[in-house]
């Protein structure tokens, strides 16, 4: 019978292990994106956003495979190494904005300090830097007053920096450790990672230079609220990079 035709032809679908990818949340809002994994080498940070706001290389940065699990890494000598993103790209960010940062600490037994991250101005803006010296072993907030956070815990893997227009707050791990500061500027008028630097100013600082590894970094227009940071920060669980 026809049923019987039916019956004798039916075949079990196979089954397939799906992993899909989680949407960047606020996506309308990305301004750049740099991913080490979707790198073919270290030349320099391409911005995955398709905003096209490349990070130029200096040094020799070094592309490592599936370092944050199994994601790839930038590693930063602490010596020649950075990344810089130039006003004519990042000058169009006005305030406010949020920065997403995942890296790792090489630099926890230097006696120096080591720049993480930069987004200077023409005069001041704000940096993230690891200071060993003296036995201080704690991270430093500049914004252009500074305050310190983070003694004896060199090895935080993810860094959050909100300017809603007057005033900073730094997140360590989704904890909040550093608010209320000024950071002396109207917009992001370019990005430094691993370099101490200030607009019109070339090598401004070399004794800084960070190092360690660095991972993925999203930037938004915008100063998000704790539940965008908390969804931000869940995407990037959820893919692998903290």
């Amino acid at each position: 019978s026809q049923d019987n035709i039916l019956a004798e032809n039916t075949t079990q679908s196979p089954s397939f292990d799906i992993t899909r990818l989680s949407d960047i949340p606020d996506s309308q809002n990305l301004f750049a994106d740099y991913n080490p994994s979707k790198q073919s080498d270290s030349a320099n940070l391409v911005d995955q956003s398709g905003n096209g706001r490349d990070l130029t290389s200096f040094g020799d940065p070094t592309l490592l495979s599936e370092f944050f699990g199994t994601n790839d890494a930038i590693d930063l000598d602490g010596s020649g190494d950075y990344y810089v993103g130039s006003e004519k790209e990042f000058g169009t960010l006005d305030q406010p904005f949020t920065i997403y940062i995942v890296f790792e600490n090489d630099a926890g037994t230097d006696t120096a300090e080591k720049v993480l991250l930069n987004t200077p101005t023409s005069t001041s803006g704000a940096e993230i830097r690891w200071d060993g010296r003296s036995g201080k072993n704690n991270w430093k907030f500049r914004a252009p007053t500074q305050s310190r956070f983070g003694k004896n815990t060199p090895f935080y893997r993810d860094i959050v920096s909100v300017w809603d227009g007057s005033n900073s707050l730094l997140l360590a791990d989704g904890n909040e450790v550093v608010s209320g500061f000024d950071i002396g500027t109207d917009s992001l008028e370019g990005l430094t990672i691993g370099q101490r630097d200030k607009i019109g100013a070339p090598e401004f600082d070399n004794t800084r230079r960070w190092n360690g590894k660095i991972g993925r970094i999203l930037i938004y227009d915008g100063a998000h609220s704790s539940q965008q940071r908390t969804a931000v920060r869940t995407y990037l669980s959820d893919e692998g990079w903290i």
